[in-house]
């Protein structure tokens, strides 16, 4: 097991904005295109280097606030009432990060026109780094996939050129105007390697993050994954508070348990490409509902071991529905491929859901969850000594699990739920 981390912050904001982004084709790298115009209008423009990371962070995470599949297609596509809605839910979710209040405003503005933005009234500054990555997103939402980019780009020139003065800043529109006329802004713009040029070339790189950063924009990620539903609003909550416990409680030292508290804040990361109507679904899944479903622990991992310097992190957080009998799903790995703090996961998991109302089922009362546990253990599925570990102490794990939930509810129902 691992006791210290570092982490590039370019290298989890890159992971997790394309981790939005997973839910369609449609929707692939809108949030690394959006943040790789806005920087492009960021260098023309000379902004200040802390402008340009606020900028950076904003463009990255912009919708945000769009939690579900079905919420993100429908911002793209405009088949919403309003943008604002998507807008502060993002700001109020990013301004709990650490030093997130400036992105989290412009976050909130990214879809106010200069005729509203005036209206609002915002610092100049933040008012001109909304109006950068209005830009940004409009000129993305405009591009037709389907259509090669350089036999488009003119129109979407034209489109933004008619915005200059009315609705988009002209020194935006004037920033946009100089950096677009090379064919290598568009051809970068649309390249399949986006994710490498901006990971080589963005105004947070060098920025580390120790274990306690981790921890903290985990707790946003969590949000993220979970707010978008009240059936899943407290889950990794609660993973995260048991795997913590039963980790301690199996003897592992306290830097290792927080880790394992980390892993579960992330452990469902890979969810955010699961349709809401599967997430929501009052009853069993078809075969076919399943078959998406399996797929959120493979982009659970594939998205967290992008991220240099987790240290086992990944495989605690991606492995959870791994069996030892190498029934589980999606790797099939066995007993010898699951580290301890893979099997904490899985049961740490397994006794959250178990404990959870779920649209199906109400949640199970604490004898029978251990029950269901112990025959995990007698098909080979879960590891004896973490299920025993966790039976002798069943009511500490299980409250402090129930703890972590109140409060995660308690912020839900404030930010998200109306």
């Amino acid at each position: 097991m691992y006791s210290g981390i570092s982490v590039d912050l370019s290298d989890m904001l890159l992971s997790i904005s394309e981790a939005l982004d997973l839910a369609s084709p449609s929707l692939s790298q809108h949030q690394l295109r959006v943040a790789f115009v806005a920087w492009e209008l960021a260098e023309a423009l000379d902004l200040p280097q802390k402008d340009k990371e606020t900028l950076f962070i904003a463009s990255l995470l912009h919708d945000v606030g769009a939690l579900s599949p079905e919420d993100k297609l429908d911002v793209r596509a405009s088949r919403v009432e309003s943008m604002d809605e998507h807008c502060a839910v993002g700001a109020g979710l990013l301004a709990q990060g650490p030093g997130l209040a400036t992105a989290a405003e412009v976050v909130r503005l990214h879809h106010a026109t200069l005729p509203e933005l005036e209206a609002h009234g915002p610092d100049p500054r933040v008012g001109l780094l909304a109006q950068i990555v209005l830009l940004a997103d409009t000129l993305e939402r405009s591009m037709d996939r389907r259509i090669y980019v350089l036999h488009q780009h003119d129109d979407l020139t034209a489109e933004i050129r008619r915005m200059s003065g009315c609705a988009i800043d002209r020194r935006v529109v004037e920033a946009f105007l100089l950096v677009s006329g090379r064919d290598e802004f568009w051809l970068n713009l649309v390249s399949p390697r986006l994710f490498t040029f901006l990971s080589e070339r963005n105004p947070c790189r060098r920025l580390q993050l120790d274990l306690d950063g981790v921890r903290t924009w985990s707790l946003l990620v969590r949000e993220i994954i979970d707010f978008r539903s009240p059936f899943t609003a407290t889950h990794s909550a609660g993973v995260s508070a048991s795997a913590g416990a039963l980790a301690r409680a199996f003897g592992l030292p306290e830097p290792e348990a927080r880790l394992m508290e980390i892993a579960g804040n992330l452990h469902d990361l890979g969810k955010m490409v699961v349709p809401n109507a599967i997430l929501e679904k009052a009853g069993p899944l078809t075969d076919e509902e399943f078959a998406v479903m399996r797929q959120h622990t493979y982009h659970t991992y594939l998205v967290l071991n992008s991220m240099k310097g987790l240290g086992g992190i990944a495989e605690w957080a991606a492995f959870h529905h791994e069996k030892l009998d190498g029934s589980g799903y999606p790797f099939r790995i066995g007993a010898g491929g699951l580290s301890i703090g893979s099997r904490i996961m899985a049961v740490a998991d397994m006794c959250t859901a178990l404990a959870e109302d779920r649209p199906y089922r109400a949640g199970m009362r604490r004898d029978e969850i251990v029950d269901v546990l112990r025959d995990g253990v007698r098909r080979g599925l879960l590891d004896r000594a973490v299920v025993a570990t966790l039976e002798s102490r069943r009511d500490e794990i299980i409250d402090t699990a129930a703890a972590a939930q109140d409060k995660a509810h308690s912020k839900f129902t404030r930010h998200i739920r109306r």
